[in-house]
This record gives structure tokens, sequence and C-alpha cells, in this order.
């Protein structure tokens, strides 16, 4: 015969209490930008915009050649932008 087990009801408020101080524990919030964080992400940021545009600038006007290929053109000197 199987004899049912007393269960301490303070034995699940234990494992709630451990499951919440996990999911605290996992889900914390990151403090905010310091001013040298933020200094850094806008610096990069105008890095990143900076290199874009110059490339773009660059494509665009090795696309807009109009006779002959942009090499050709740049090794002859008539290309000009």
């Amino acid at each position: 015969m199987i004899r049912p087990v007393a269960k301490c009801p303070c034995a699940d408020a234990e494992r709630v209490h451990r499951i919440n101080n996990m999911a605290k524990r996992r889900f914390l919030e990151k403090p905010p930008l310091t001013e040298a964080e933020g200094l850094t992400a806008l610096i990069m940021m105008g890095v990143g915009l900076t290199l874009g545009g110059i490339s773009v600038t660059i494509f665009m006007a090795l696309s807009a050649a109009a006779q002959g290929s942009w090499q050709e053109l740049w090794l002859s000197g008539q290309l000009n932008f």
C-alpha cells in the first residue's frame, strides 16, 4: 500500500520564491548609458554615415560614366567628379 506523503506548505512557497529570483536575475535591466558610452556611440554612427556617404558618392560617380568603362576613363584622365 502506498502512503500519501504530506507536503510542507512552505516547500511550494520556497520553490516559487526561488523561481522568481531566477527570473529577476535573468531579466535585470541594463543601467543607462554613461556619457562616455553615448559619445562613443555617436562617434561610431557619424563615422559609419560618413563612410557610407563617401561610398555611395563614388559608386554614383563611377556609374554615371557615359562612354567606355570607368577604368578606361580613369586611366586616360577623362573621368571627372
